[in-house]
């Protein structure tokens, strides 16, 4: 069995409340809590702060989202919606470093 974690650019999904299974990026991990955005009903600017043991891995194959101080909403849903659909992701999106 693979050992899987999240880090910072994963796709997850929350296990509770009220974005329950939504799929949202991980924007920064601290002290055993992430912050969560989707770029739509939560912003870059107002991200959702999440117990990393109530989160589940999307898909642990994906790439992961490239976060830096140029990332923008739009680009956070054009890469969810990559990930959700299977669909190539463009590599200005990605983090080089896998």
């Amino acid at each position: 069995m693979r050992m899987t974690h999240i880090d910072v650019g994963s796709a997850v999904c929350p296990k509770n409340g009220r974005y329950a299974g939504r799929l949202m990026a991980v924007l920064s991990i601290r002290d055993g809590y992430a912050e969560v955005c989707d770029g739509k009903r939560r912003r870059i600017e107002h991200p959702k702060r999440k117990k990393l043991c109530h989160l589940s891995l999307f898909s642990p194959d994906s790439p992961r989202l490239r976060v830096d101080a140029e990332l923008t909403d739009g680009a956070v849903r054009r890469y969810l919606a990559a990930v959700k659909t299977g669909t190539t992701i463009p590599d200005k999106y990605l983090n080089t470093i896998q």
